[in-house]
């Protein structure tokens, strides 16, 4: 009878929690701690997690990518 109860509430709570944002993969990284501080106060004034303003941060920075100097630029782009 246990096992049973506890199918069911399993069965309740699906669905319950955040929708998943798909397939992710982990991506560290270190930053100067000055850096990381101003970071973590916009993603607090912005309401979003870190990892949240990280990705859109990403986003733009794939989008201006041209900017970077020009010997990343060329490994970009052979990987392109």
């Amino acid at each position: 009878m246990r096992a049973m109860e506890t199918r069911r509430a399993r069965r309740a709570h699906k669905g319950a929690g955040r929708p998943s944002k798909g397939a992710r993969e982990l991506f560290a990284t270190r930053m100067p701690a000055d850096e990381a501080a101003r970071f973590r106060e916009l993603a607090d004034t912005l309401g979003v997690s870190y990892s949240d303003l990280l990705l859109e941060l990403q986003r733009i920075g794939m989008a201006h990518r041209s900017e970077l100097p020009f010997t990343v630029q060329e490994e970009l782009d052979q990987t392109a």
